[in-house]
């Protein structure tokens, strides 16, 4: 909790602002719709319109600054194919179209010289911690969280050409067949709000307190990325005012219970972090919450939350006070 929780405590109404994410439309919020008589083709029409309403809202400032070209990396279509198309066409089940042939796009500075990347692994100097680094935000940004691999693949691409919603996979849902052949709706992204979403990301990397010993000053794009990510950064510090994102000294923590974050809580040689876990781990957090009507793996959305903080938020969105005011109300009634 943060360092005010005593002062809200001593209240019945929280005493912190409650202020509207100036670019969500949020849905986590409100009262959750009966799933199995939900209509399907809804939630498909629904994720397509969060997607194209934060394209347009999000692009006229990225664009600005953020290279966006396409690459060449992407999921392989081959696998797409051979894996999914004999489970999932002609079986009835509606998935998500317009996903063919999607490729991540460069996130590079605007005007960069040499070719495209989808990454900054280059600012960090070569070693066991690059490479830890790399798989996290990999796997954070990137890729779809960990599943069963009855429907949905145990981690995948979030640009993976098949995807449906929780209704649908449970039509082919069978026991008895892993048949790993699409990824979840709720997990999915484009590939612009991916780029912005990754740009966000590197922001609260770059800003550890004690990650300028592992970047490799002499890198060719350093100076132009650092400068990017700095304006950047405040540019965040406004969209998320009056909450505080960074401690009082500017450098990355939990935004929940503001306890500064450590390298070692982004990546650590030392342990195995899926099974060696520490309350202090920082996890990709969400400000608008994973839902099958939102695309929330996108710019402006994403933000460092220790593995203590995700669970206090729960489902709960960041810039609204109902987090709040609920450990406010716990905390009343044990005092």
């Amino acid at each position: 909790m943060d360092s005010n929780t005593e002062q809200h405590a001593q209240s019945s109404h929280s005493l912190c602002e409650e202020v509207p994410h100036p670019t969500s439309h949020d849905i986590s919020d409100e009262t959750e719709r009966d799933l199995t008589a939900a209509n399907s083709a809804d939630e498909y029409d629904e994720w397509l319109k969060s997607a194209q309403t934060h394209e347009v809202l999000l692009s006229p400032y990225y664009d600005s600054f953020v290279c966006g070209k396409n690459t060449k990396l992407g999921p392989k279509e081959d696998l797409a194919i051979e894996k999914s198309e004999k489970w999932i066409e002609n079986t009835g089940v509606k998935f998500l179209s317009g996903r063919e042939n999607l490729k991540k796009l460069c996130v590079l500075p605007k005007g960069h010289r040499g070719k495209c990347c989808d990454n900054f692994g280059d600012i960090f100097k070569k070693g066991e911690i690059r490479k830890q680094l790399k798989k996290k935000w990999n796997s954070a940004i990137y890729s779809t969280p960990g599943n069963d691999g009855y429907v949905y693949i145990n981690r995948a691409s979030r640009l993976y050409r098949f995807v449906l919603s929780k209704i649908q996979q449970k039509i082919i849902r069978d026991k008895k067949i892993k048949k790993s052949c699409a990824i979840p709706l709720q997990d999915a992204s484009t590939p612009l709000l991916l780029c912005y979403a990754y740009v966000d990301y590197m922001v609260y990397v770059c800003n550890i307190k004690g990650i300028e010993k592992l970047l490799n000053t002499s890198a060719p794009q350093y100076k132009t990325i650092m400068d990017m990510l700095t304006s950047h950064k405040q540019h965040l510090i406004d969209q998320f005012a009056p909450r505080k994102i960074f401690d009082d000294e500017g450098y990355t923590m939990c935004v929940i219970t503001q306890v500064r974050s450590r390298v070692e809580d982004f990546c650590d040689p030392t342990r195995d972090m899926r099974y060696d876990c520490r309350d202090t781990d920082i996890q990709l957090g969400h400000v608008e919450c994973r839902s099958d009507r939102v695309v929330s793996i996108r710019g402006e959305n994403l933000l460092p939350m220790s593995r203590r903080g995700n669970l206090i938020i729960g489902e709960h969105n960041f810039m609204k006070n109902t987090w709040i005011d609920e450990l406010i109300r716990i905390i009343q009634l044990h005092t």
